[in-house]
């Protein structure tokens, strides 16, 4: 894992803009969830990877006796 430091400035409303180098990191895209998950004193940052880009790929005509 690459270690990426980049500081950011909360407004008053308590938004932060994730940096370019975090952005670019997490190959973050306009209307890509992110997850904040704070561990042990320690944030972690991901992209959120929902089940929504496995839609489409499962067969459709899936029978009881193929399960």
């Amino acid at each position: 894992m690459e270690t990426v430091f980049s500081k950011s400035k909360m407004t008053s409303k308590g938004q932060l803009t994730l940096p370019k180098k975090v952005r670019d990191y997490l190959d973050a895209k306009i209307g890509d969830n992110i997850i904040f998950e704070l561990i042990n004193e320690k944030l972690i940052i991901k992209k959120y990877e929902g089940i929504e880009k496995y839609f489409g790929t499962l067969p459709v005509n899936i029978k009881e006796k193929d399960i």
